[in-house]
């Protein structure tokens, strides 16, 4: 382990420490391509913390061949129990150093300039930007290129999350450590949406700025993540989130709090659908049309629970066949076809059905 800078301390040639945390679990694989991604950023002042949350085979041993002396710092912090993702972030965040925090979930990957265009954004924005956050490419288990996403809403996006837009995984997001002191460390207690949750807090106390350049890999695949399940999500998650967020969705008018509670069942159901919950998908659906009858992603999904799985999984494997495979994802990605949203069909989209969900958030 090397030690190069100290907290908030002097910088590598002037620049701000960006501190970089991988929550891991039982994916060696994983967090060895993990830490490689740090590695090959373009930035040059990154200390990167892995939080191994109590693999059953340690981690610092799976990464102990990589050249990490070329990082500012590296430390590898091992949980005495498997206490979940965001209690893995937060020990990370806990011991980081940087002015800057970043992270990145074991199974995704970032391109090289992804840290030093965060940087150069915030830069440009000035100290009211608490967060920047980058578009994302999203591949199968086989790297084969499924969707992209680049979103545009900057400035104060608060009343657009309550409505339901998503800024993606924590594994997009660059934050100043100054936003995560006011808005407190990601709550624990969260199963699910443990990102969406976050940002809304970091909403409320700081601009956001993105990125829209595809960046960020994020990795839908078969493996186990970190958080999964439909009853956790029904039974914990979304009591959880009503309790904390319902009054900042309703301080922006009644539809913005309808529009709230529509997403986050529809989400719910939605999870409970393709875990094999058909049933009761259908029941919090029609749940979400009652909230928000203006719904249509409410209304398509509950077209497909009503059609049923073997409908859903012919239209996934159509979807599957006009996949591109991609060698070498780095080169492919940077000719993918441009698919930014404008900001103001954005907030078209945003106010006519209170959002969609982006990506697979924890």
């Amino acid at each position: 382990m090397t030690d190069a800078t100290g907290r908030n301390g002097a910088n590598h040639r002037g620049r701000p420490l960006v501190s970089v945390v991988i929550p891991s679990y039982d994916r060696p694989a994983f967090v060895r391509r993990a830490v490689q991604c740090v590695l090959d950023q373009t930035y040059p002042n990154v200390e990167c913390i892995v939080v191994d949350d109590h693999s059953p085979y340690p981690v610092e041993p799976m990464v102990a061949d990589l050249p990490t002396h070329r990082l500012s710092r590296f430390r590898v912090l091992r949980h005495a129990e498997n206490r979940g993702g965001n209690a893995a972030r937060n020990t990370g965040i806990e011991a980081a150093r940087g002015e800057f925090v970043a992270f990145l979930d074991d199974d995704d990957r970032w391109l090289p300039e992804k840290l030093e265009k965060q940087v150069a954004a915030f830069d440009r924005a000035g100290p009211g930007v608490g967060v920047v956050y980058t578009g994302a490419v999203v591949v199968d288990g086989d790297d084969e290129v499924v969707a992209t996403y680049v979103r545009q809403a900057r400035g104060d996006v608060l009343p657009a999350l309550v409505r339901g837009l998503t800024v993606g995984s924590f594994s997009r997001v660059l934050v100043r450590r100054d936003a995560i002191e006011a808005a407190g460390l990601p709550d624990e207690r969260f199963p699910n949406w443990q990102d969406r949750e976050w940002y809304i807090r970091l909403a409320a106390v700081s601009d956001f700025e993105p990125v829209p350049e595809l960046l960020t890999v994020h990795t839908a695949a078969d493996h186990v993540q970190i958080t999964d399940g439909f009853e956790q999500k029904r039974d914990v998650a979304l009591p959880l989130f009503l309790e904390k967020h319902r009054e900042t969705a309703a301080a922006h008018g009644t539809i913005a709090e309808r529009q709230f509670v529509s997403v986050l069942l529809w989400s719910t159901a939605w999870t409970g659908f393709t875990s094999g919950q058909r049933w009761a998908a259908v029941k919090m659906l029609l749940r979400s049309l009652r909230v928000w009858p203006l719904s249509t992603t409410a209304y398509l999904l509950l077209g497909l629970a009503l059609a049923g799985p073997r409908v859903y999984q012919t239209l996934r494997g159509l979807k599957g066949n006009r996949a591109v495979a991609r060698e070498g994802l780095h080169p492919e990605i940077e000719r993918l076809p441009d698919l930014t949203t404008p900001p103001e069909l954005e907030r078209e989209s945003v106010a006519a059905d209170g959002g969609s969900e982006s990506e697979d958030e924890d």
